[in-house]
């Protein structure tokens, strides 16, 4: 599952570098990242917690 999605976010930064300089994407994508790892170090560090309706949702995206 986390390959498939993976390869959906691959294929969409490719799409996007169509539209926008590189350091652009680049600048996301270490964004986005440094977002997603650092909540989740934030939750497994107990520092942080999530509401089990916004549990729900994000598996329902997956």
């Amino acid at each position: 599952m986390g390959s498939d999605i993976g390869k959906m976010f691959g294929w969409c930064s490719g799409v996007v570098l169509l539209y926008f300089p590189t350091w652009v994407v680049l600048s996301m994508a270490a964004f986005l990242g440094l977002f997603g790892y650092g909540l989740q170090w934030l939750i497994m560090q107990g520092q942080f917690s999530l509401p089990y309706f916004m549990v729900g949702f994000s598996l329902l995206l997956i």
